[in-house]
C-alpha cells in the first residue's frame, strides 16, 4: 500500500513470500520480522524497491501458540511460552531479555500478546496475574509491576487480548463476556496477617497428635512426620494470594511461590528445625514471616547409652578381630619357623647324604685300589711261585740232583715263604675287611691253610693259580676244596665259591 493524497491505496505484491500471518514487525525499510505460531518466526530481506523478497531465514528462537511481536522504541520484542526476548541488529536474531525469569515467576504462560499504551508500557497475560512491563529512562532493562487479577476472572479471549485507557488509572480490558474495568489504585495490598492454624506430628502407623502453635516442641523420633496449615483471613476474585516456606535444618532456600495452604514433611531426621511461612498477593508480601521452631529426638538407637553399647561392642569385637589375627601371624610364624627348620633339615640331610657320598665314593676309591693292590700282589706271587716251579722243574730234571738239592731246598722255601702270605693277607683284609673273621667265625673248625683257601676262592682264581700260589699240583687244590666242603658241611648241591661269595 502507497499513500496517494492522504489516501491509501495499493500498489504492488511483494513477491518471493506467501506465508500468512498475523504478526509483523518492520526492523528498518528492508527487514521484516513475521511471526507464524507453527511455524516460526521469519526474517524476510526487501529489495530496495520493496517488490520483492530478497532472502526468508527462519530464526533460531522456538515457535509458540498466541506468540507474538511488538516495536517499542525502535527496537522489536517477541514473546513466547520460552520467555520475553529482543532482536539484535547485529546479530540477527532474537536474545532473551532478563525481565523474563520475573515475568514467568510462579506464574503460567497462556498468551503472547504484548499491547503497547500511550504511556509506553507493555501488557502482557498470564494466568494469574496481568503483567505490566515499564522501560527504564537511563537504561535498557525493564520494571515490572504484576496486577494480580486471574484469567479465570478475566476471561479473555487468548491472543486476542485488548486494552484501552479511559484515564490515568483507569483501563477498559475486553472480555469474552464484555469489558472489565481495571482501576490500578483499586489492587492496594490488603491489610492482612498470615496464621498458622494447625500443627500435626504423626508416626509410621499413622498416630496422629495436634501440637502447640507456639513452637519449642520436642518431639519424639517417633514422631518425625509434621504437618502445617496456614492462611491468611482474606478473599477476592482479583487477588489471588501466593505462599512461600522454608524449613530451616531440611531446606537451603525458600521454595518456589505457590498456592497451597498446607505443607507436610515426612521422616525428618532428629535434630533442630524452624519451619517459616510467608504469604504475598501479586508481588506484595501480606503480613510478617511466621517461624515455629520445633526439634525431634534422638532414636532409641542413637541414645548416648546406645552409643556406648556400640563403641564397647566395637572395641570389642576390635579386639576379637585383633587377637584373633595376633593367634593367626603367630600361627603362621611358626608354622613358617617348623617350615623353615624341616628346610634346614632336608638341606642339612642332603648335605649328609652328600657328604656320605662322597666318603662312599672315596671308600670305594680306596676299596678299588685295594683290590688292584690285591690282584697286583697275588698276579706277582703267583708269577713268582710259576717261575720258581718251573726252575725248580728244570733242576731236578738235571742228573747230578745232589748238587742242586740246596736250590731246590731255597726255591720250595722261598713259595712256602709266610712273609708273601702276610703281606697277601694284610691286603685281603684291607680289600674285603673281617671276611677272614667272618669266615672263621661261622665255621670254627677251618684251619689256616682253609683260611688260606678261602681267600683265594673269594677273589675268584682258578685251581691252577691257587696251586701256584700254595705250592701244590691242581689236584690237590681240588682235594683241599672237597675237605673244605667237608668242613663246612656244605651241601652237595650248594656250589663252594657262589657260598663263599655270598659271606
Amino acid at each position: 500500500l502507497k499513500r496517494f493524497n492522504g489516501v491509501w491505496q495499493y500498489a504492488n505484491k511483494i513477491t518471493g513470500f506467501d506465508i500468512s500471518a498475523r504478526h509483523m514487525e518492520m526492523v528498518n525499510d528492508n527487514e521484516i520480522l513475521i511471526s507464524h505460531e507453527y511455524k516460526g518466526v521469519y526474517h524476510v530481506t526487501l529489495s530496495a524497491d520493496a517488490d520483492q523478497v530478497e532472502n526468508v531465514r527462519v530464526l533460531n528462537v522456538k515457535r509458540g501458540r498466541h506468540a507474538s511481536l511488538i516495536k517499542f522504541n525502535d527496537e522489536v520484542y517477541y514473546m513466547s511460552p520460552d520467555g520475553f526476548f529482543a532482536f539484535d541488529k547485529q546479530l540477527k536474531d532474537f536474545l532473551p531479555l532478563s525481565i523474563s525469569s520475573a515475568m514467568f515467576a510462579n506464574d503460567f504462560y497462556l498468551s503472547g500478546k504484548m499491547i503497547l499504551d500511550e504511556r509506553n508500557r507493555i501488557w502482557t497475560f498470564f494466568e494469574k496475574n496481568i503483567v505490566l512491563l515499564e522501560k527504564n529512562i537511563f537504561d535498557s532493562s525493564f520494571s515490572i509491576q504484576k496486577i494480580p487479577v486471574h484469567n479465570d476472572y478475566r476471561k479473555t479471549n487468548l491472543g486476542f487480548e485488548n486494552i484501552s485507557e479511559q484515564n490515568s488509572n483507569t483501563y477498559l480490558l475486553g472480555t469474552m463476556n464484555g469489558f472489565l474495568n481495571i482501576k490500578l489504585n483499586n489492587y492496594e495490598v490488603p491489610q492482612a496477617k498470615l496464621f498458622l492454624s494447625r500443627a500435626t506430628s504423626s508416626s509410621l502407623d499413622l498416630a496422629e497428635a495436634d501440637l502447640s502453635l507456639t513452637g519449642n516442641i520436642d518431639l519424639s523420633s517417633e514422631m518425625n512426620n509434621i504437618q502445617f496449615e496456614f492462611f491468611v483471613p482474606y478473599y477476592s476474585e482479583l487477588n489471588s494470594i501466593q505462599y512461600q516456606w522454608f524449613l530451616e535444618g531440611y531446606h537451603t532456600d525458600w521454595i518456589p511461590w505457590n498456592d497451597s495452604s498446607m505443607v507436610a514433611f515426612k521422616n525428618l531426621d532428629f535434630g533442630d528445625y524452624t519451619f517459616y511461612v510467608r504469604a504475598q498477593s501479586g508481588q506484595q508480601p501480606l503480613g510478617d514471616i511466621v517461624s515455629y521452631p520445633f526439634s525431634i529426638d534422638f532414636p532409641w538407637y542413637l541414645s548416648y547409652w546406645a552409643v556406648s553399647f556400640y563403641v564397647g561392642t566395637l572395641v570389642f569385637i576390635s579386639f576379637l578381630i585383633n587377637n584373633y589375627y595376633t593367634r593367626y601371624y603367630r600361627r603362621q610364624q611358626m608354622k613358617y619357623v617348623e617350615e623353615t627348620k624341616k628346610e634346614l633339615a632336608l638341606k642339612e640331610l642332603s648335605n649328609t647324604k652328600a657328604l656320605v657320598e662322597a666318603k662312599n665314593e672315596q671308600l670305594n676309591q680306596r676299596i678299588e685300589n685295594k683290590n688292584r693292590e690285591l690282584a697286583i700282589s697275588t698276579m706277582s706271587m703267583i708269577k713268582k711261585n710259576t717261575l720258581l716251579g718251573s726252575i725248580k722243574d728244570e733242576l731236578l730234571n738235571l742228573k747230578n740232583i745232589s748238587e742242586v738239592k740246596n736250590v731246590v731246598r731255597n726255591i720250595d722255601k722261598s713259595i712256602n715263604n709266610d712273609d708273601d702270605w702276610n703281606y697277601f693277607e694284610e691286603a685281603f683284609n684291607n680289600a674285603d675287611k673281617d671276611f677272614l673273621k667272618k669266615i672263621k667265625e661261622i665255621h670254627p673248625k677251618l684251619t689256616p691253610n682253609d683260611l688260606r683257601l678261602c681267600a683265594y676262592l673269594r677273589l675268584n682264581l682258578s685251581s691252577k693259580e691257587i696251586a701256584s700260589l700254595l705250592n701244590i699240583s691242581s689236584k690237590s687244590v681240588e682235594i683241599k676244596r672237597y675237605r673244605l666242603r667237608k668242613r663246612m658241611n656244605l651241601e652237595h648241591k650248594t656250589n663252594l665259591i657262589s657260598y663263599i661269595l655270598s659271606v
